[in-house]
């Protein structure tokens, strides 16, 4: 297993305020539109594609950001937004996962 560290790293991320049943239809969902668009302008990842998301509140809502880290910063478009992952350890084993 290889580790190392990612110090601010840039991304592409789509935000949503959604029903919590719909949660893993958004994040297909944005992931490929970004996907697309990081093809549309030779865009690379820099990792496997990530979402964060809150609690479910009262109402069955969850705010949830989905997204691919980049290699280099990027401009998004709109609903496609620049973003900047916090420091995280990057553990390879038989793929990459990311650990908070």
């Amino acid at each position: 297993m290889t580790e190392h560290i990612r110090y601010n790293q840039p991304a592409l991320t789509r935000h949503g305020h959604i029903p919590a049943d719909e949660l893993p239809c958004f994040i297909r969902e944005a992931l490929a539109d970004i996907r697309a668009y990081m093809h549309e302008h030779d865009l690379h990842a820099d990792g496997p594609p990530f979402a964060i998301s809150t609690g479910t509140t009262e109402a069955g809502m969850v705010d949830v950001e989905a997204g691919w880290p980049l290699e280099h910063g990027a401009v998004g478009a709109g609903a496609i937004h620049s973003a900047t992952l916090p420091c995280t350890l990057a553990r390879h084993r038989h793929g990459p996962e990311l650990v908070a």
